[in-house]
C-alpha cells in the first residue's frame, strides 16, 4: 500500500466515524427529549451528545470531504445544535 493509498483509506475511515459519531449523538439527543425534564438521565445524554458536537467541530479540519459528504454532515451538525439548543444546553463559540 502507497502513502497515497492509505492516506485516501484513513481520510475515508475518518469521514465513516465522523458520521457514526455525529448519528449516534443526534440518537442521543432524541432520547433527551422524551427524558423526564431536570433527570439526571436528560443531562448525561445531553453531556454526551454535547461532547461529541465539540469533538466533531475540532477534528473537521483534518478531513477531506466531497462536496456530498460535507453536506451531510454538516447538516446531521446543525440537526445536533438546534436539538441541543432545545435541550438547554446551546454551543457556544470558545474564543
Amino acid at each position: 500500500m502507497t502513502g497515497s493509498q492509505f492516506r485516501k483509506e484513513l481520510n475515508a475511515a475518518n469521514v465513516e466515524f465522523l458520521n457514526t459519531d455525529v448519528d449516534t449523538a443526534l440518537t442521543f439527543t432524541r432520547i433527551a427529549l422524551v427524558a423526564e425534564p431536570c433527570s439526571e438521565h436528560r443531562a448525561r445524554l445531553t453531556a454526551k451528545a454535547r461532547y461529541v458536537y465539540f469533538t466533531a467541530a475540532q477534528f473537521l479540519p483534518r478531513v477531506t470531504f466531497t462536496p456530498e459528504e460535507e453536506w451531510k454532515l454538516s447538516k446531521k451538525l446543525r440537526l445536533l445544535e438546534r436539538a441541543l439548543q432545545v435541550l438547554g444546553d446551546a454551543p457556544q463559540e470558545s474564543r
